[in-house]
């Protein structure tokens, strides 16, 4: 059977020296690879180079039940990008997305609900001119609700979030996996947050990689098998060491 689907791509790894190996989301089938042939002909129906981290593109490819790795019969963009692979921030961006929904999709069966969330998330972003600093937070955060491990906020107005049990609590528990303070503070403000409105919270560089280190050790614990920040491709481990959006 020949199948039609939309694939976000997470990530190509070359593979000997005529074909690459890639692997995406796929809207109706989850996590999906792929191997691709190098071709530099103008006619060729499947072009290699269109497999670009965070590309969406249309494919079709025939039904193998037992095969690990799916050849496209045919390919194309299915939405251009204008200006996420051109802008040096908002590339960063994209691409310690791409290393991290390469990780979650490792340990969660995703669908379509989740496949159009990051598809709108993306898009938004891509049209964006200004007031996307905060982006990569707020998207991280909301996308925990498509894994089944969204904080629970009915207690919001507590001094500390427990980091452990997902909840702002009274009191610091007993372990060290907790904010308190100021800290539990901004994370409130930022679950508070939407795409239109996170202009308007304000945050220091120096807070905002904190709130993603806080972030990915909420991850970690909830997605034991989701790899340490060290794991993470370069330019994704990168960007978590030095981000370069400052107020954009």
């Amino acid at each position: 059977m020949t199948i039609h689907d939309e694939i976000l791509i997470f990530h190509a790894l070359k593979y000997g020296d005529d074909q690459i190996i890639v692997e995406g989301l796929a809207k109706n089938y989850g996590k999906i690879a792929l191997v691709v042939r190098i071709s530099h002909s103008s006619r060729a129906k499947v072009r290699h180079t269109i497999f670009q981290p965070m590309a969406l593109l249309e494919v079709q490819w025939e039904e193998k039940p037992r095969a690990q790795l799916i050849r496209p019969l045919a390919a194309r963009v299915a939405q251009p990008w204008q200006t996420l692979h051109t802008s040096p921030v908002k590339a960063a961006i994209t691409l310690f997305l791409a290393e991290f929904l390469l990780q979650v999709c490792r340990q969660e069966q995703s669908g379509a609900l989740f496949f159009d969330y990051v598809v709108h998330s993306l898009t938004w972003l891509d049209t964006s001119k200004d007031g996307y600093a905060n982006f990569h937070l707020l998207f991280l955060m909301r996308l925990a609700q498509f894994l089944g491990i969204s904080p629970n906020t009915t207690e919001v107005e507590q001094p500390y979030f427990d980091l452990m049990a997902a909840e702002f609590v009274s009191r610091a528990p007993a372990h060290a996996y907790y904010i308190g303070e100021a800290e539990a503070k901004a994370f409130a403000q930022l679950l508070r947050m939407n795409f239109s409105t996170m202009h308007l919270f304000q945050l220091s560089r120096t807070q905002r990689n904190r709130i993603l280190e806080l972030i990915l050790t909420y991850y970690r614990l909830h997605i034991p098998a989701f790899a340490r920040i060290e794991e993470l491709g370069g330019v994704a481990r990168d960007f978590y060491l030095d981000i370069r959006c400052k107020k954009t």
